[in-house]
């Protein structure tokens, strides 16, 4: 498999672990919608050939996202295609919103011999999981129903992580095995429990399983800016494959 068809993989793989409400094809090209709550969920992702004419496709892009009271966005990276799309984006005025890396590792790499706190696993999206996820990330009302939903949407092979310490519930975090990858998602602490290994106890519980599943890589997206989470990854093994960008309309 040559570098572009695993990022293409990679980013295959990565919107079916996040799957957007509204969905549509085009040619090659994924339209996602999912009422604006994340990015990824709300934007284009080009993997290959649109079927049409590239300005046509462009201006269809556009179209299904005004229908959906929302800004065109393209999720880009070195690999998408067609090749000329990004020029031809950012001399249409699309900006650069967002970078985010995607960083990948063997998943034996990330096996570690002890996890300091209790993590329980289920295959089904629960209260205690929703309630953690939401006051560690800050979400609610509308966004957080919008992100529920994402989750319930899931179809590859998944489960839904929750750490414990002393009794009490500390974070979160969940799994999606697709191709022999292991995708990490959603891994959340809550503030009074940071610094104390609840991640790290989260992603070696989720390697463990994802193991057992067939799994035999592991990838997971953090933003360019997340430094804490960067310098985590980095200590876990984890490193950088490619970097993906959100070109965004009327910027």
């Amino acid at each position: 498999m040559t570098a572009p068809e695993l990022i293409r993989q990679i980013e295959e793989i990565a919107s079916n672990a996040w799957p957007a409400r509204d969905m549509e094809q085009l040619g090659n090209w994924k339209l996602r919608a999912n009422d604006g709550v994340t990015r990824r969920a709300n934007s284009v992702l080009p993997l290959g050939d649109p079927g049409i004419d590239l300005d046509e496709a462009i201006d269809y892009v556009e179209f299904f996202y005004e229908r959906h009271g929302l800004e065109a966005k393209f999720q880009m990276t070195e690999a998408s295609l067609p090749e000329e799309l990004d020029d031809r984006l950012a001399r249409l005025g699309y900006a650069v919103e967002l970078r985010v890396h995607a960083q990948v590792a063997t998943i034996r790499r990330l096996v570690a011999a002890e996890r300091p706190w209790v993590v329980h696993l289920s295959p089904v999206l629960t209260k205690d999981w929703l309630t953690t996820y939401a006051a560690a990330g800050g979400y609610e009302g509308m966004v957080l129903q919008a992100r529920k939903g994402i989750l319930e949407r899931i179809q590859p092979d998944h489960v839904f992580a929750l750490s414990t310490v002393d009794g009490q519930t500390a974070g979160v975090g969940f799994g999606v095995v697709e191709q022999g990858w292991l995708g990490l998602f959603g891994v959340e602490t809550l503030d009074q429990y940071r610094r104390r290994g609840v991640a790290t106890s989260l992603c070696q519980s989720l390697v463990s399983w994802a193991m057992e599943k067939g799994a035999t890589r592991v990838y997971l997206q953090v933003e360019e800016k997340n430094t804490p989470a960067l310098a985590l990854y980095k200590k876990m093994g984890l490193r950088t494959l490619y970097t993906y960008w959100c070109r965004v309309h009327g910027q």
